[in-house]
C-alpha cells in the first residue's frame, strides 16, 4: 500500500514537470494541425538540442515525430527519457514515462496565448551565414557542427539573422528561406513558442524555417540556444503513437489554455 502511495506521488510530482512542458506541446500539435490543414502537412521526425548557459544545466535532446496529424515529442536529458503523444483529432495528451510504466492521459482544448502586452521589435540584419547538413541516406540530414567537416553530398542553405526584442528579452532567429523540405513544418515549429514571447512568435510570418533560435537577456547574455541537428524524412512506424498495453493510467485534469511563463 505504502509503495503504491510513494509511486504514485512520484508520477504525479513528474507529472506536473511535464505538464508544465506540456502545454506548449499541445499548441506544438495544434500548430501541425494547422499546417496540415493548409496541404503542407510534414512526416518524418525533427531533432533538436536545446542548450542552457544556466549553471548545472545540461544539454536537452528534443525528437519531435510527425505522421498523420499525431505528435511524439521525445525528451532526453541526463540518460533520462519520456516521451509526450499528441492526438489533436481525439483532443487527448498521453505524457508516457517508460521507466515507471505510467502514462499521464490529460483532454487538451484550445491553448491559443493572449495577445502580447508589448509590441514586438524584429529587425533582419546584415549578419547571414551557410548552415550545412551530411547526406546520412535517403532520408536523413544531420547538422555539420562548428569544427566538423562536411561530407560530400552535403547540403548547404543560406541563413538569415533577425534580431528580436519584446520588452526587456531578446533573441536572435535563423531563417533559411530555401530548406523547403521542411516547409510544412514551419507552423509547427512556431507553435514550440512558450513563455513570454509565446504569443507574438505564434504569429509572426517568417520567411522561412526557423533552424536556430538563441535567447539572451536585457544585457545580451546568452541564456540558451536550440538547435535543428538532425532532419529524417522517412515515414515513422503507426507503433511510435501508441502506449503499452500494460502502463499503469492516470487521468489529470485538462491542460490550461494559457501558455506558461518562464
Amino acid at each position: 500500500m505504502l509503495a503504491s502511495w510513494q509511486m504514485r506521488e512520484g508520477f504525479l510530482r513528474s507529472g506536473r514537470m511535464a505538464t508544465r512542458r506540456g502545454v506548449w506541446v499541445v499548441a506544438l500539435a495544434l500548430g501541425l494541425a494547422a499546417g496540415a490543414s493548409a496541404g503542407e502537412e510534414f512526416e518524418g521526425k525533427l531533432t533538436f538540442e536545446v542548450v542552457s548557459k544556466q549553471a548545472g544545466a545540461q544539454p536537452v535532446a528534443m525528437d519531435y515525430t510527425v505522421k498523420k496529424g499525431l505528435v511524439r515529442m521525445d525528451t532526453k536529458v541526463a540518460g533520462m527519457s519520456n516521451y509526450t503523444i499528441i492526438d489533436p483529432a481525439h483532443k487527448k495528451m498521453s505524457m508516457v514515462m517508460p521507466a515507471q510504466k505510467m502514462v499521464m492521459e490529460m483532454a487538451i482544448g484550445s491553448v491559443e496565448p493572449p495577445a502580447p502586452a508589448t509590441a514586438p521589435e524584429i529587425v533582419k540584419t546584415d549578419k547571414t551565414e551557410r548552415v550545412t547538413f551530411n547526406v546520412v541516406d535517403a532520408t536523413t540530414l544531420t547538422l555539420v557542427k562548428e569544427g566538423e567537416a562536411a561530407g560530400a553530398g552535403a547540403k548547404t542553405y543560406e541563413g538569415q539573422q533577425y534580431a528580436v526584442k519584446v520588452g526587456d528579452r531578446n533573441s536572435e532567429q535563423w531563417i533559411a528561406k530555401d530548406l523547403t523540405l521542411l516547409a510544412g513544418f514551419v507552423e509547427t515549429f512556431k507553435a514550440m513558442a512558450q513563455g513570454p514571447n509565446a504569443a507574438w512568435m505564434k504569429r509572426v510570418e517568417w520567411p522561412g524555417f526557423p533552424y536556430r533560435m538563441v535567447t539572451k537577456d536585457a544585457e545580451g547574455n546568452v541564456l540558451s540556444e536550440m538547435t535543428l541537428v538532425a532532419i529524417d524524412t522517412k515515414s515513422p512506424d503507426d507503433t511510435l503513437f501508441t502506449v503499452p498495453d500494460d502502463y499503469k493510467k492516470m487521468t489529470m485534469p485538462q491542460a490550461p489554455p494559457a501558455m506558461p511563463k518562464e
